[in-house]
C-alpha cells in the first residue's frame, strides 16, 4: 500500500473480480474440499449437502479414493491456500502491495494441482463405486476442473504481469535517482 489515497476496490475492476473470486474459493476450500479432512461437526450441513451432492454427481475418482499426491494436493490447499485466500480477502479491498506476491503463490500452486488432477481424470481407468467412469464423465469433472485450471492459470500470469510491472517502475524510478 503507497502513501497515496486507496483507490476504491468499486473502481478496480479487475481486483473487484479477484474479490469476488477469492468470497466464491473460501467457503469451498474451506467446507468442501476440507469436508473429507475435517471431523464431521464442523462441517455444516449445508456445505455436507453440497459435498454429498459433488460426490453423487461428479463421482469424482480423485476425492473417493485420496491417492497420496492428491491427499498431499489437498493438504497444501488446507494449510496454504486457504490462509492466503483469507489473507487476499482482506489485502485486496486495501490495495495491499503484497497482493501480486501473494496471489501468484496461490495461483501458481492451485494452477499446477488442478493440471495435475485433470491429468490424472482423463488418465483415470477404473470404475468408481462399482460403476464405470466413461468419457461423458471424464469429460464433465475434468471440465469442472479445467474451468478452475484456467482461472488459476490466468490470475498467475496477470500477477506475474503486476509484479515485473512493478520491479520496472522501482528500476526506472532507481536509474533516475542514479543519474541525478
Amino acid at each position: 500500500m503507497s502513501s497515496a489515497a486507496v483507490v476504491p476496490l468499486t473502481k478496480r475492476r479487475v481486483d473487484l473480480l479477484y474479490f469476488a473470486f477469492f468470497l466464491h474459493m473460501v467457503p469451498i476450500m474451506l467446507f468442501i474440499d476440507s469436508a473429507p479432512f475435517l471431523p464431521a461437526q464442523y462441517v455444516l450441513p449445508p456445505f455436507r449437502a453440497i459435498h454429498a451432492y459433488y460426490a453423487t454427481t461428479y463421482r469424482d475418482p480423485l476425492q473417493a479414493t485420496q491417492p497420496a499426491w492428491f491427499f498431499f494436493f489437498a493438504m497444501t490447499e488446507f494449510l496454504f491456500q486457504l490462509p492466503l485466500g483469507v489473507w487476499a480477502l482482506w489485502a485486496i479491498p486495501k490495495d495491499h502491495q503484497l497482493v501480486p506476491l501473494g496471489v501468484v503463490s496461490y495461483a501458481s500452486l492451485a494452477a499446477w494441482s488442478t493440471w495435475a488432477s485433470v491429468a490424472q481424470i482423463l488418465a483415470w481407468d477404473d470404475g468408481v463405486g462399482g460403476k464405470a467412469f466413461g468419457w461423458v464423465e471424464k469429460g464433465r469433472l475434468a471440465g469442472l476442473y479445467g474451468g478452475y485450471g484456467v482461472a488459476f492459470t490466468l490470475m498467475a500470469i496477470h500477477m506475474s504481469w503486476r509484479i515485473a510491472q512493478k520491479l520496472k517502475i522501482a528500476s526506472l524510478a532507481e536509474e533516475r535517482k542514479k543519474g541525478q
